[in-house]
């Protein structure tokens, strides 16, 4: 009788030593079960009401932070239209990425088939140039910068996209921007308003002109080669008191591009220096002439 009882009791205190065991391991089990009990298909629109997106899209799945999870987890990532994942219910991240836009937003995956859309809530720019009023759109690469619309004006951190091309597309979050687009040594900046859903397509006047440079001697003969460019706005600027510097050029140069307005060169080279106003009108052709001089320092070391 004594030896039943006590295989009694081994036999219940093996239970409960299983029992005991199976609980600890199911409390660390992850929070969403390892099985595929759901499906879930995911699309994206650009805004409310737009069609889903016919391009690929760069899809991440993401396990978020938990007190099973202390750090977020990368699932899967996958480049297409509108995939279908099959998934263990529960509450995840998706991160959607197209063109240089990122948007992340909470999933929650019931059992069986379900379908979750990824709103953008962005609008669309297409950005080109022109020179001048009539002039055909420029095919050599413009840098196209864009900036968030501050009342500051612009600095580096609000910098939120950029591209070298003749035109470029963006798609970009709803809100304000300034568009600040350079070539050739010249730069123009455009505000655009953006609302979501809306595709705007901007062409960008330079209302530029073009220049030749050339210098002469005194007596108007050759100077030689060697001889180097300045060109500068001709106003002082209010916050240093001197005169921007719009670009620096060696040698005889043509059809320099210029913003209209008025300008200063100077030139130097071979112990020679001029300077010479001129001024630039949209959509003409000039040709600047500067007669160099003997520099101060040359003549004193001539006459020595």
């Amino acid at each position: 009788m004594r030896s039943f009882i006590t295989l009694a009791a081994a036999l219940l205190a093996a239970s409960l030593l299983s029992h005991s065991v199976t609980a600890e391991e199911s409390a660390a089990l992850p929070l969403a079960p390892t099985a595929a009990k759901a499906k879930v298909q995911l699309d994206a629109v650009v805004a409310y009401g737009a069609a889903p997106f016919t391009s690929p899209i760069e899809w991440t799945i993401i396990r978020p932070v938990s007190q099973q999870n202390p750090e977020e987890q990368i699932l899967l990532t996958q480049t297409s239209v509108a995939p279908t994942f099959d998934m263990a219910p529960g509450r995840y991240i998706v991160r959607a990425t197209h063109d240089a836009m990122t948007v992340s937003q909470d999933l929650i995956v019931p059992e069986g088939t379900s379908k979750h859309t990824i709103n953008f809530n962005a609008g669309n720019i297409t950005l080109s140039m022109i020179p001048y009023t009539g002039g055909g759109m420029i095919a050599s690469n413009i840098l196209w910068e864009v900036y968030e619309y501050r009342k500051g004006g612009l600095t580096d951190d609000a910098k939120i996209a950029s591209a070298m091309a003749p035109s470029h597309h963006f798609m970009l979050a709803a809100g304000a921007y300034v568009v600040r687009a350079s070539y050739n040594g010249t730069t123009a900046d455009l505000v655009i308003p953006l609302d979501p859903g809306r595709t705007y397509k901007y062409t960008i006047n330079l209302y530029a002109g073009t220049v030749g440079l050339s210098a002469v001697s005194e007596g108007g003969g050759s100077v030689g080669e060697g001889v180097v460019y300045e060109i500068y706005k001709a106003a002082l600027d209010s916050a240093t008191g001197q005169r921007p510097l719009i670009g620096t050029y060696n040698g005889d140069t043509n059809n320099v591009l210029l913003r209209e307005g008025s300008y200063l060169l100077i030139a130097r080279g071979n112990g020679l220096q001029g300077e010479i106003p001129f001024v630039v009108s949209a959509g003409e052709n000039a040709k600047i002439k500067v007669t160099l001089k003997p520099t101060l320092a040359s003549s004193t070391s001539t006459s020595g």
